[in-house]
This record gives structure tokens, sequence and C-alpha cells, in this order.
């Protein structure tokens, strides 16, 4: 093929084309960061899935994009809308760790049985409390309209027998969100219980459980 005939033949990729070609000539830097048991290939494949169902991803910045993928492979997580997603804010992707994620990253430490949050409503039937034997709570959803959402809890059963619980009211959570930058972001759309979870489980994490590398 010519010098003359090449420039032709890229101009004529399509988006998606082009992005393949891309994370393809990133398959080294992607098998130096991703865990031992998920490919390069695997990674690529599920990061083109994404894409095709979400086309708003192609509009965004290219760099923006590429980094989202490394930094979702660095945390050795796939970005196929369970452990993570990357989403596109403006003309930039972002990568966001899910709940799904943060929770196999807990498990992964090697410390952690069981973990999860969950967003209490205004009809739900809820209560926490507190007493010699450690924290404790119960929590039934409401079968029909659950109202508003009062607060949000996370919880981790521990391979040592140990429990660990935190909670965050909606005030809290107010001013939480009011850290988030992006006016357009998750906390205003369907990712806002998504949210709400993370910022429970991080907050777990940093105050209840013992200190990991992995969860860091």
């Amino acid at each position: 093929m010519s010098d003359q005939q090449q420039p032709t033949q890229q101009r004529s990729l399509t988006p998606i084309q082009e992005v393949s070609s891309m994370l393809n000539r990133m398959k080294g830097q992607f098998q130096n960061v991703l865990p031992t048991h998920t490919t390069p290939e695997k990674f690529i494949r599920i990061v083109l899935t994404a894409l095709s169902n979400n086309s708003d991803l192609l509009k965004c910045n290219r760099q923006s994009l590429y980094l989202s993928c490394l930094r979702a492979a660095q945390d050795g997580l796939l970005p196929d809308g369970r452990e993570g997603a990357i989403v596109p804010f403006k003309n930039v992707a972002q990568w966001m760790p899910m709940v799904g994620g943060l929770c196999k990253k807990a498990r992964n430490s090697g410390e952690i049985l069981s973990i999860d949050a969950c967003v209490v409503y205004a009809n739900d039937e809820f209560d926490s409390w507190v007493d010699e034997k450690g924290p404790h709570f119960k929590h039934r959803r409401a079968r029909a309209d659950r109202g508003e959402a009062i607060l949000t809890y996370a919880y981790a059963m521990l391979k040592n027998g140990g429990f660990a619980y935190e909670e965050i009211d909606e005030a809290q959570m107010a001013e939480i969100e009011k850290m988030s930058r992006a006016s357009n972001g998750p906390w205003k759309g369907p990712f806002r219980d998504e949210m709400r979870r993370k910022s429970a489980i991080r907050r777990l994490c940093k105050y209840r459980l013992p200190s990991s590398t992995d969860l860091d």
C-alpha cells in the first residue's frame, strides 16, 4: 500500500473500528495491570460491547476514553455495567466503579466474607441499634410505594466472625453529593441510588473494616 493510499483508508474507519484498533495497541498495558484471571482480549471485548451499547461514548474525547479503560483495568474490574461502567459526562468519558465492583474488591482482599449496601425509604420497615454485642439492623422493604430515600447503610461479615456496619442519613448524603463537581453527573440521573450505596460502602471500608491495600 502506498503512503498516499493509507490516509484514505484510515479516514474510512468507523469510530468503533478506530477505538478497537487503539485498544488492541494498548493490549500490553492492559495485560500489565489486569488480574491474571482476566485476559486483555476479554477486557477489550467487554469495552467494545459497552461502546456498542452506548454510542455517546464514541463522541467523547478519545484520551479520556482510553484513560477510563486503563483505570478500569488497574482496578481489576470490567466495564460491564455490573462491576463498573464508563460513563459520558458531556464530551468526557469517566470510569465509575459500581457497587458490584467495590464489593468484589472487598471480597478479594481475603478478609471479607460478604459485603453489601442498601438504600432505605420512608415506607420501609427499618431499625438499627447498638448493644453490648455490637451493631444490629433490621430492614424490610415496602412492597409498593417506598416513598423518599431517608438513609443508606452498608454492612460486612468478616471471615473472623466480626460484623461491621455504617449508615449515612440523607442530610449527610447531601453533603457528600455537594462534593461532586459534575452538575450533570451520576448523582442527577438513574445512578443516584448507586452513588448512595457506593458512598456507604466507601465509608464502611474507610472507618470500619481492617486496613487493606486492595480496599484502599
